[in-house]
């Protein structure tokens, strides 16, 4: 249901009760991105899902759709609760401007439920509300998925995330021994700094599964040549297992303090890290 412009609530009726009848399936797909859709239509679909008890794989993409509310959202949460057997979720709520850190609470609640869950990608690009508050409510929940092996965080352009919500992320992101990918995006994050970046690169250690790993600070315009070194230094001192580490990038595209010495030094000691394997 990609681009349906037309797409109504009466729609998402006739599709809600037809999942009602797949309780055998396995994997389930939809986005929506138009103007149309409102929390009555989400009611109706969520109480689909009710039936889909061997699910193990959910998509849902809500970008752009401005007349969805908290509680339209929340009802989409409550009866993803009872997917307890989801090993993949996807959630794109891209340029939802109406999405607040009391989603991201609501969303820390769902994840006490959904232990089995093994990769989560989760896309809050554009969501200008968001702050560090709800990067905290989001790492509460995050935390709880020790299964998880796969994490894509996507937090670009969220202007009002700080070094705060990184500090809490990366308190988070100890707990989680089974990782073998993590994509954090914060590009276009313009309140964190080199000390944000200090922090989560510090706490990069502990993932001795890792076999990708990208970060993306670019045009986050606090961090400095100095955050970039200290962040190298961390980056040497880890042992990491490069018969598992395939891929290893950090983005810092468009940072207006950092000059193109700090960053071609930052590249060639992050290229002998990589070339110099034990």
């Amino acid at each position: 249901m990609h681009r349906c412009i037309q797409l109504t609530d009466k729609g998402l009726t006739y599709v809600g009760n037809g999942l009602k009848k797949l309780s055998r399936l396995q994997k389930l797909s939809l986005r929506f991105a138009n103007y149309a859709i409102t929390d009555k239509g989400l009611k109706v679909l969520s109480g689909g899902f009710r039936k889909l008890y061997d699910l193990q794989e959910i998509s849902l993409v809500f970008s752009k759709s401005p007349n969805i509310t908290e509680e339209g959202f929340n009802k989409i949460y409550k009866d993803l609760k009872r997917l307890v057997f989801l090993k993949r979720m996807s959630l794109d709520f891209s340029a939802c401007a109406q999405f607040t850190d009391k989603e991201l609470e609501n969303i820390k609640k769902t994840f006490k439920r959904l232990s089995h869950l093994q990769e989560i990608q989760l896309n809050f690009e554009g969501c200008s509300d968001l702050t560090s508050c709800g990067v905290e409510y989001l790492s509460e929940g995050l935390e709880k998925l020790i299964n998880l092996k796969s994490l894509n965080l996507n937090f670009r352009a969220c202007s009002k995330i700080t070094d705060e919500g990184l500090v809490r992320l990366k308190k988070a992101l100890e707990k989680l021994d089974l990782l073998q990918s993590m994509h954090l995006c914060f590009k276009r994050c313009s309140m964190v700094t080199d000390e944000g970046l200090k922090t989560l690169g510090g706490g990069l250690e502990r993932f001795v599964y890792l076999r990708d790993l990208e970060v993306n600070f670019a045009h986050c315009e606090r961090i400095t040549d100095l955050g970039l070194k200290v962040l190298l230094e961390n980056l040497k001192g880890i042992d990491f297992d490069f018969d598992l580490l395939k891929r290893l990038e950090m983005i810092f595209n468009g940072c207006s303090q950092i000059s193109s010495d700090g960053q071609k030094k930052f590249r060639r000691g992050l290229k002998w890290k990589m070339m110099n394997r034990e």
